[in-house]
């Protein structure tokens, strides 16, 4: 077996590529693991081409983890959404959105439980959306997806605790984040009427603020669990600012 090992699902964008840079240079090796298969480079971090929404690929490929490494963290930064307003016919979107939001967390949480149930610690990337309701319109079924998963991480959860288990189930749910998926695709399954802007007037996180807060919350001693965490941007900061802080 080699040195405690970190899987971050959804790494090729975003909270999950940023959060690869943030643990790489330290003492964990990382599988990087998306569905395009990017992910930075460094010596200590594999990517791996892979969709969360497919059961037996993602339970091959833990085990396949599992037999090479100590799998110690994993972090799931996977979300989509897209404009699918509830009174036309998104029917394409909401697939979409639902198995990668909710069935693929479903996949996830199962097969780590089957496959590593002495994992230290799993966080999931949610939603501030999972609690409030969001002021970005066409956002209904997101909304609904990221309250679901929530729900599917407490009982994962609970399930760990029943049976005297000491993995640390960590829910973090950002407010808006600025450069990710969703920021760049939101508008590509349907147009609205007039194409908005869809963090007008809000402020704003970057990935690696979310990141930051990941890393600390997995560096806490092993007897804490921190379980939910709410991320707010008190205001938009700008690039430069950002990278200094």
């Amino acid at each position: 077996m080699s040195r405690p090992h970190c899987v971050i699902v959804g790494a090729s964008a975003g909270i999950g590529r940023a959060l690869v840079g943030r643990v790489s240079p330290g003492a964990a090796s990382v599988t990087a693991i998306s569905r395009r298969g990017d992910a930075p480079v460094a010596p200590n971090v594999d990517a791996l081409a892979l969709d969360v929404r497919d059961y037996p690929a993602l339970d091959a490929a833990i085990e396949k983890l599992r037999s090479a490494h100590v799998i110690d963290v994993v972090v799931n930064c996977v979300g989509v959404g897209f404009f699918a307003p509830i009174g036309a016919n998104h029917s394409e979107a909401w697939t979409d959105i639902l198995t990668t939001n909710v069935v693929g967390v479903l996949n996830l949480v199962s097969v780590i439980e089957r496959q590593a149930p002495d994992l230290g610690t799993f966080v999931q990337i949610g939603s501030m959306a999972a609690h409030r309701p969001s002021v970005t319109p066409g956002n209904e079924c997101y909304t609904a997806s990221k309250v679901a998963a929530k729900s599917i991480v407490e009982q994962y959860r609970a399930q760990v605790r029943a049976r005297g288990g000491a993995t640390r189930v960590v829910m973090v749910s950002p407010g808006y984040v600025e450069g990710t998926d969703f920021e760049a695709n939101f508008f590509s399954k349907s147009q609205p009427p007039a194409r908005t802007d869809i963090f007008a007037g809000q402020a704003t996180l970057a990935p690696v603020d979310v990141a930051r807060v990941v890393a600390d919350v997995v560096a806490t001693p092993r007897h804490i669990e921190i379980a939910d965490i709410l991320v707010l941007p008190v205001l938009s900061l700008s690039a430069e600012r950002r990278d200094r802080e």
